[in-house]
């Protein structure tokens, strides 16, 4: 009883809507059957054996693209499924129209992408920031700027050092394999198995460990900062994925922390004049 035929019947019906018309006999047989199978399940009713396998060879037929449900290709393109020709009479399909100036748009849409995503800067300024302040002050004749300058040698060294286990990692093999074997042998003579986390993870604590030989006039505070900025503009990705949470944090100090920017939170105030518009009228 489960086997009612439906979704073959309702994708038969597609076929021949955009192939024959709604009109056709063969289109208005099929929505018959469909309905029918739709409610066989209080009629019991079933299709016979034999008009099931008439119908797949006249209608088993790749679906159009413009009724496609997904992405997916068709068989037909691997021999297995055949396309039905749409009568001319018909004329050109409007869902087919539609489906191509979606492209179109889509095309329009993506070039217009590609010219400002050059323009476009990953890194983050007000992520930087820390780091090229302190560049500016090490460079300035200012006491302690000597101090400055070998702090933030020993801060570009250490995330240089995390930065560069980072780009030894071949990260594409973990598209293939969550579980891609980085070569350590085991005890046992196997390889051990790490996840793409697990690697992310090690570098990130080879990150955020103190660097050594920091004056005590630099506070950890400011270390911290000045690591997540050189990361971000060393490579905006590998600050991300090592730290997350210390990009947000220097981002939110710098806008401000709230639930909101000031931008966004300006918009959710309704001016006076815009009310009294929407107030409805009092009646006479």
């Amino acid at each position: 009883m489960a086997d009612r035929k439906v979704g073959i019947y309702s994708m038969y019906h597609d076929i021949t809507v955009h192939t024959y018309g709604l009109a056709d006999a063969r289109t208005v047989r099929l929505a018959h059957m469909f309905t029918h199978l739709l409610d066989s399940d209080k009629t019991g009713l079933r299709p016979k054996e034999e008009v099931v396998k008439a119908d797949r060879r006249q209608f088993g037929a790749a679906v159009p693209d413009c009724m496609k449900k997904d992405v997916d290709p068709d068989m037909e393109q691997f021999g297995q499924k055949i396309r039905l020709r749409r009568r001319k009479e018909l004329g050109s399909c409007i869902l087919c129209q539609l489906m191509d100036a979606g492209k179109e748009e889509k095309e329009q849409l993506l070039i217009k992408y590609n010219q400002h995503k050059d323009k476009l800067s990953e890194r983050d300024e007000d992520v930087i920031g820390p780091w090229d302040d302190a560049n500016r002050r090490a460079a300035s004749n200012a006491p302690g700027a000597e101090v400055l300058k070998s702090d933030m040698a020993i801060v570009r060294a250490h995330v240089d050092r995390a930065l560069e286990a980072w780009r030894k990692v071949s990260w594409n093999d973990f598209a293939k394999s969550p579980t891609k074997s980085l070569g350590k042998r085991s005890k046992g003579g196997g390889t051990t198995k790490k996840s793409r986390q697990e690697t992310v993870d090690e570098i990130a604590a080879q990150f955020h460990e103190a660097p050594a030989g920091i004056s005590i006039v630099t506070s950890a505070n400011e270390v911290r900062r000045w690591k997540v900025g050189y990361a971000m503009k060393q490579n905006p990705k590998f600050a991300f994925a090592v730290a997350f949470w210390d990009v947000c944090g220097i981002k939110a100090e710098t806008k401000g922390r709230s639930t909101a920017t000031a931008a966004i939170a300006s918009l959710s105030n309704i001016p006076p004049s815009v009310l009294k518009v929407l107030q409805p009228a009092e009646d006479p």
